[in-house]
């Protein structure tokens, strides 16, 4: 992610589900629960430390995934209570497993965490669909009327979400994931896609609002932003709450050139003297392919800077070449304090910068405008 996005305060109660999550299924995995035993009153004793309305817990059990297997949570929790006891012991420590993957983040000493995933034992393809499916149907509230958690006085949803994200990002207007405009339109993204990673589903560090072109199957889609093949598998690749590129809003600490800067000449890349970081901007690159909008919003860009400097020579705020230079360093600056609230603030932030450095492949197609202008002027 180019930018840092804090977490809502709403990921207590994604909390709550992994912990309804969670409860069920340790009650599924015990080795004295059968596939038989799983009705309704079942369920209601298992959840009873969750103080859940009966009628909610009626509706839970009925659901499906709709595009999955169609079964009811009912019928899919009895088939996973029906697995041999050593797969229930290896399911349920793989869901917990997988659910501190944000371990890897915070302490950077602890041994590597690789994702578990269903490749805990050899299981059918039938069998790792029931088990996906079970953790989706969680997700699927969200998605509508929500969740009656206890002592919330409405049922919380996407729409809840998505109003405590943007409290947790005052002002974030863009998409994190490529700095475009995120509109109402935002989609709800799996940073791990669920298809992948059920236990992520509804999991408060893998859901974050991005653009609808970022999330599209031609761009992130349902792609891995992982190397699993490596001994760290998260080491090559962004996160938007735990490894993101830059916090843009914290200006004491804003990235120095050799950090990360965009070269323009040739084309349009974002560079790093970190291989790290340079490695993680060419995945995300490679993930969203979003050099090639913002190629197409230079352009548009740059002949609106073009129309500000003849507006500023005719009003008498840029004489010569070296006030030039000072507009464009002043266009920088107001850029800055655009960061993360204008789409594309990052790409003309460092283009007035490269401007104001005088570097040839930005600076001197703005002078030539520059001068066209005083032409214009004089008429000579």
């Amino acid at each position: 992610m180019l930018h840092k996005v804090n977490l809502p305060a709403c990921h207590i109660h994604l909390n709550w589900i992994l912990q309804l999550q969670g409860i069920l299924l340790n009650g599924l995995c015990k080795d004295t629960t059968t596939a038989h035993m799983v009705d309704e009153d079942w369920v209601r004793q298992e959840l009873v430390p969750l103080s859940l309305d009966q009628n909610w817990i009626k509706t839970l059990c009925s659901r499906k995934n709709y595009k999955g297997t169609k079964q009811s949570l009912l019928t899919l929790m009895a088939q996973i209570a029906g697995l041999p006891s050593t797969m229930k012991q290896e399911l349920q420590a793989a869901f917990e497993h997988d659910c501190r993957f944000s371990d890897d983040f915070e302490d950077k000493h602890r041994p590597v965490h690789q994702f578990r995933q269903l490749c805990f034992c050899p299981v059918s393809e039938t069998i790792k669909k029931e088990i996906t499916d079970f953790f989706l149907i969680f997700y699927e509230p969200l998605l509508g009327e929500g969740y009656a958690i206890p002592n919330l006085s409405y049922p919380f949803n996407r729409k809840h979400f998505h109003d405590d994200f943007l409290l947790a990002n005052p002002k974030m207007e863009i998409c994190p994931m490529c700095d475009g405009q995120r509109d109402l339109k935002a989609e709800l993204d799996h940073f791990y896609p669920k298809a992948h990673f059920p236990y992520l589903a509804c999991h408060p560090y893998n859901l974050t609002p991005i653009c609808p072109n970022c999330n599209s199957t031609a761009n992130k889609g349902p792609k891995i932003p992982l190397q699993l093949d490596e001994t760290n598998p998260r080491e090559d690749w962004f996160h938007p709450y735990l490894q993101p590129l830059m916090d843009w809003s914290d200006k004491s600490k804003f990235p120095s050139f050799l950090y990360f800067n965009i070269r323009f000449g040739g084309g349009l890349r974002l560079e790093s003297c970190d291989t790290r970081v340079q490695k993680r901007l060419d995945n995300l690159e490679e993930l969203v392919h979003f050099s090639e909008n913002w190629k197409r919003q230079l352009k548009i860009r740059i002949r609106a800077v073009g129309r500000d400097i003849d507006r500023a020579y005719n009003r008498g705020r840029i004489k010569d070449r070296q006030e030039l230079i000072e507009f464009l360093g002043d266009e920088a600056d107001k850029m800055q304090d655009d960061l993360g609230e204008s789409a594309y603030a990052i790409m003309m932030y460092y283009y007035y910068k490269a401007a104001a450095r005088e570097q040839p492949e930005v600076f001197d197609e703005l002078l030539k405008r520059f001068k066209t202008a005083q032409l214009s002027r004089t008429g000579t």
